[in-house]
């Protein structure tokens, strides 16, 4: 074969001065920082180009006089070596000058088999390749059988053509066509999972916790999320928030007493919290999406039978309904799916969803008291009723799709949940989560009764017992990169301490007759340790047993510490009758908390949960 001459360099390129160069002195050196003379070009194997290119890597001489790896040498007889790619009613065969290049993402389909045409094979882009090697006088490189890529060729001269059409020769092509090997596509692997290109997931990635190298969200986590912080939101405004605040216009509509109304109420989360072990059964086995769904239609249609109730039984038995329906739609299910689809990211799905969370009571209130003013409090029921139906049930059966696998064997998980429930660190840490629960709860209802007696107005009482709303948000902000930076004892042992001191300050400064100013700095202190309570519980268990048995664990430790929220307004009422004042009683639930952080550390087991590929 012919070897074309060395083409004369790119115009950009400036030649290198030599001693022979006539604006060099004869016999002196090149000055320093010019160019040397370029020495020979050493042949070498090329990177494949980026995808996107029109033509396929270059290729010396020597490496297309040695055929490729795996081909086969054209047949004798199957036309001269130079005349091109095969005509009508011809076959491609492998020639001995086609170099084997290693099929890659973006690249034209490997010459057909024989007895297979170009054109006949993949339709509109191989007869669009075929015309393009025809015009251009190219051979298609010899590809691997089964090898397949997309309109880019991978194309080379064909034996006997001479000089290529760039003009170079080989070595200097090899030299100058070498490409960054970075740039070589890397292709998709066969039914991989497509990466999330969402930013909450790397969001959420980001934020999974100390030493988290576990998986991050699983696919459709993303729509749960956003679903789940509005139908829990609006199902605690519902269920929750607008029932005390109906309660004057029940009582005085129907002529039900509002102790009677309270006792329903205090009844109805009695119910929420005994059904939460059978809840988080159901959950774990079937998985969130029917759980909160049926729940959903339940309490609306719960709802809309107490608003049409002709007398207190019926309106008393479709409110306990309710109850066991809040089971499925407060904290502890969503808690459950955000735990098991966000994986090693959950501290952060479950913050956001506490903070969502948290604007239930300063929506749901007002538009309870907005509604009954218009409708009545029959037809605010009516209406709250429709808000569950169309939309938390909707959202629920659309959004909650990911895909729910049960941890593990049921006997070998029921075995484990019996191991975790048998042991003193469970009920130790239980226990303490209850006695701080009771604490935050009781003081944040009594605040109001407490600061009347104490004189405050109840413009000024309204305004410190929302500081405790705002207090709870900012304790949750707070919470994801404090618990990147600490172990699950300790942090458990410092709420615990916030709450003591939001009970204990506030005591101090009313009964000290403080100024408005300072009690709505003890009330942050009472909001922000309720919010990070709150994310405490949801983290607890998953902390200290893993995630595994989530589900099974927080329902059964859910039960007690709903028990002490529920039952820890009235006991304080109680007891500031006996003692005559809500003062002892606040500095008693401050020690109270003491108390439960003085039981936190007995909490943790004594040997943590083995690696689950997923930590936090």
């Amino acid at each position: 074969m012919t070897v074309p001459a060395d083409p004369p360099p790119h115009p950009s390129v400036p030649p290198p001065r030599t001693p022979s160069d006539p604006r060099v002195p004869a016999g002196a050196a090149p000055p320093a920082g010019r160019a040397r003379p370029r020495t020979p070009a050493r042949p070498r194997r090329t990177a494949p180009r980026r995808t996107g290119s029109v033509l396929g890597p270059r290729r010396s001489v020597d490496e297309q006089a040695r055929p490729g790896a795996g081909q086969a040498a054209r047949p004798p007889g199957d036309g001269p070596p130079g005349d091109g790619p095969a005509g009508p009613g011809r076959t491609h065969g492998a020639d001995p000058a086609d170099a084997a290049v290693p099929s890659r993402a973006g690249t034209l389909p490997d010459a057909p088999g024989p007895g297979e045409t170009a054109v006949g094979r993949d339709g509109g882009a191989d007869a669009r390749s075929a015309a393009h090697i025809a015009a251009a006088g190219l051979r298609p490189t010899g590809t691997p059988a089964g090898e397949r890529g997309s309109v880019d060729a991978d194309l080379s001269p064909g034996t006997g053509q001479g000089p290529s059409p760039s003009g170079l020769d080989g070595d200097a092509r090899a030299d100058a066509a070498t490409p960054d090997p970075g740039t070589a596509a890397v292709p998709r692997r066969a039914g991989a999972e497509p990466r999330p290109r969402r930013w909450a997931h790397r969001w959420f990635r980001r934020g999974a916790g100390p030493g988290a190298t576990g998986p991050g969200p699983v696919p459709g986590a993303h729509r749960a999320l956003p679903a789940l912080c509005v139908t829990v939101t609006v199902s605690q405004g519902v269920l929750f928030y607008a029932f005390p605040v109906l309660v004057p216009a029940v009582s005085a509509d129907a002529d039900w007493s509002p102790i009677a109304l309270a006792a329903v109420f205090s009844g109805s989360q009695v119910l929420a919290a005994l059904a939460a072990p059978l809840v988080g059964r159901w959950l774990r086995l079937r998985g969130p999406r029917p759980v909160m769904t049926a729940a959903a239609v339940l309490a609306a249609a719960a709802l809309a039978a107490g608003a049409l109730a002709p007398s207190l039984w019926a309106f008393a038995a479709a409110w306990q309904v309710a109850g066991l329906a809040a089971a499925g739609l407060f904290y502890p299910p969503a808690f459950a799916a955000l735990t098991h689809w966000y994986r090693s990211a959950r501290v952060r799905a479950v913050t956001a969803l506490t903070l969502a969370g948290g604007f239930a009571g300063t929506v749901f209130a007002p538009l309870a008291v907005l509604l009954e003013a218009h409708l009545g409090w029959r037809g605010a029921f009516l209406v709250l009723a429709a808000v569950l139906a169309l939309v938390v049930a909707p959202l629920h059966l659309w959004a909650l799709r990911a895909r729910w696998t049960p941890h593990g064997d049921p006997e070998s998980g029921r075995r484990a949940v019996r191991g975790v429930v048998a042991g003193r660190a469970f009920w130790a840490l239980t226990t303490a989560l209850a006695l701080g629960a009771f604490t935050v709860h009781a003081v944040v209802v009594d605040l109001v009764p407490f600061l009347s007696e104490q004189g405050f107005g109840t413009a000024e009482a309204a305004w410190i017992l929302g500081a405790t709303g705002i207090g709870q948000v900012l304790g949750r902000l707070v919470y994801a990169p404090w618990e990147r930076r600490t172990g699950p004892g300790a942090r458990a042992v410092a709420v615990l301490v916030v709450c003591a001191a939001g009970a204990l300050l506030t005591a101090a400064l009313a009964l000290g007759g403080a100024a408005p100013a300072a009690l709505f700095a003890a009330a942050l202190a009472v909001g922000a340790g309720r919010g990070l309570l709150t994310l405490v519980q949801a983290t607890a268990v998953a902390d200290r047993w893993g995630p595994e048995h989530y589900t099974t664990l927080t329902s059964i430790m859910h039960t007690p510490l709903a028990l002490a929220a529920a039952l820890a307004p009235g006991v304080c009422a109680l007891a500031a009758g006996a003692v005559g004042g809500y003062g002892p009683v606040f500095l008693a639930l401050g020690a109270v908390a003491l108390l439960g952080a003085a039981l936190a550390p007995a909490g943790s087991p004594a040997r943590p949960p083995a690696a689950a590929g997923d930590r936090g």
